[in-house]
């Protein structure tokens, strides 16, 4: 299993309740332990949320834009002649 810190309490999942949704923004606060508030467009929520909708996600890392965005920085370092 993998290791979370924060708000995921050991689970592989993130729990969210839709606190309000405002001018396109919404709000959710985080459920568990280290709870937080989480502000991002709503058109990034699922069709149909609406205030008081509980929502659940998956973090994981995307390992191709990791490495694909690692590969740009060493370059650009590399052409200012920054890389050690």
């Amino acid at each position: 299993m993998m290791e979370h810190g924060g708000f995921f309490d050991g689970r592989e999942r993130a729990f969210f309740f839709v606190d309000r949704i405002n001018g396109g923004i919404a709000t959710l606060l985080a459920e568990g332990a280290g709870e937080g508030e989480v502000s991002l467009p709503a058109e990034l929520l699922p069709a149909g949320t609406s205030e008081g909708d509980y929502l659940s996600a998956l973090f994981q890392i995307d390992t191709e834009r990791r490495a694909s965005a690692r590969a740009d920085i060493e370059s650009l370092l590399s052409d200012l002649g920054d890389n050690p």
